[in-house]
């Protein structure tokens, strides 16, 4: 059952992002970068508020993997 009739009082684009946040595979899923760049939670976002890393992510199968000994 689609979310948008399970929860028909939903505002629309929170259920745009419950979906793409909701996707089971992770190559569909959406980043955090573009979850926080989402309509629905643009007042939230701050982009001079948020501190990101330099480099490469890790990836949370490489953490669920532990330390390479």
């Amino acid at each position: 059952m689609p979310f948008a009739q399970k929860f028909p009082d939903a505002d629309p684009l929170a259920i745009d992002l419950l979906e793409k946040m909701l996707q089971f595979d992770p190559r569909k899923r959406i980043d955090v970068n573009d979850a926080l760049k989402h309509p629905w939670l643009a007042q939230l976002h701050d982009e001079a508020a948020e501190p990101s890393a330099n480099g490469e992510a890790v990836s949370s199968q490489a953490v669920l993997a532990g330390p390479l000994d």
